[in-house]
């Protein structure tokens, strides 16, 4: 069980949570997740949205699949997330707003989420924009 925690002495976070506690729950680790698709070729060049929904798209997939192979019921951890953190290649406060915006629309991270967003000079595969990892927990 995911217990957000968000302290009353400190300012009032947008769609995250200062810490996330767990309680009777299985831990899922990602590693970063990268705009590829199966071939691995990168996804959406240029466009720092189109690759924030591939990553999005892929963490889905891995932890759906780490979820069922966890035992939980749900089939699912997206809703499970309690750790997020976002990392774009960009020092522009309104493109990792819209980075992050994308990140709650697709339901990725809100309220109960404990979260990190960060502006990077560079990230692994060449014109990649966006990498996201998360842990998750899951009841079983």
């Amino acid at each position: 069980m995911k217990i957000p925690y968000t302290s009353p002495n400190l300012s009032q976070p947008p769609h995250y949570a200062h810490a996330v506690m767990v309680k009777g729950s299985s831990l899922i680790y990602t590693a970063g997740g990268v705009p590829l698709n199966e071939k691995g070729e990168l996804i959406g060049k240029g466009d720092v949205l189109a690759q924030t929904q591939k990553v999005i798209e892929n963490l889905t997939k891995v932890l759906q699949e780490c979820s069922v192979h966890e035992g939980a019921e749900s089939g699912t951890a997206k809703n499970e997330v309690v750790k997020i953190t976002v990392y774009v290649v960009s020092n522009d406060p309104a493109t990792l707003a819209s980075v992050w915006n994308e990140v709650v629309r697709l339901d990725l991270a809100n309220e109960e989420t404990a979260a990190t967003l960060l502006g990077v000079n560079a990230l692994g595969y060449v014109d990649q924009l966006v990498e996201i990892e998360v842990v998750a927990a899951v009841s079983v």
